[in-house]
C-alpha cells in the first residue's frame, strides 16, 4: 500500500543539505526533486516548460519530462546529475541522496608568447598622506538643531501650591 505523502529524502551536495520547502521523493525507485531550487544548483541555464526541463551545463544539455501534481513539477535528479559528472548514491537506510561534485580541473591559460615569462610589473602605490585634523571650536551639537538651546530656554520647575508661595 502506497504512503501518502511519500517520505522525504535528503539530499546532501558534497556533505552539506540542500534544504527547500519541498523535498525529494522517491517515485518508483527514482529520486524526483522539484525544479526549483535543485535545478538551479546543478546547471547554469533552466529552461521551463509545461511538461519538459532542459537544463544545460557547459557544453552539456540534457531534457527531462516533468510530472508530479498538486502545483509541484518534479524531474529526475540523478539521471541529470550523472550526465553532468557529479557521483550520485542513495542510502535507502537513512533516506538520504549522496551527491559529490565532479572534480575541478585546474584553469589552463595560453601563454601569448613563446619564451620566458615576463617579469612582474611594477605596481604604482601613492604613500599615503596624512590630513590635517579638523580645528576644535566647541563641544558637538545635533545637526539639525533648529534652535540653539540657551539659559533662558531652559525649563524651570513651577512653584508648588502646597508650599505656600
Amino acid at each position: 500500500m502506497p504512503v501518502f505523502p511519500p517520505p522525504p529524502i535528503v539530499v546532501r551536495l558534497d556533505g552539506h543539505p540542500l534544504l527547500t520547502y519541498r523535498p525529494a521523493i522517491l517515485v518508483a525507485n527514482t529520486v524526483m526533486v522539484p525544479v526549483s531550487p535543485f535545478a538551479s544548483r546543478i546547471a547554469h541555464v533552466v529552461q521551463c516548460s509545461r511538461s519538459r526541463v532542459v537544463l544545460e551545463r557547459g557544453r552539456v544539455r540534457q531534457e527531462f519530462p516533468l510530472s508530479g501534481s498538486g502545483g509541484v513539477s518534479r524531474f529526475r535528479f540523478a539521471v541529470a546529475l550523472r550526465a553532468f559528472g557529479y557521483a550520485v548514491r542513495y542510502d535507502a537506510r537513512q533516506r538520504t541522496l549522496w551527491v559529490n561534485s565532479p572534480p575541478v580541473a585546474p584553469i589552463a591559460v595560453a601563454t601569448p608568447f613563446a619564451g620566458q615569462l615576463a617579469p612582474p610589473r611594477v605596481i604604482f602605490t601613492p604613500t599615503p598622506v596624512e590630513t590635517p585634523r579638523p580645528p576644535f571650536t566647541g563641544p558637538m551639537r545635533p545637526r539639525r538643531t533648529p534652535i540653539p538651546i540657551e539659559f533662558w530656554a531652559t525649563p524651570q520647575p513651577s512653584p508648588n501650591p502646597r508650599d505656600g508661595r
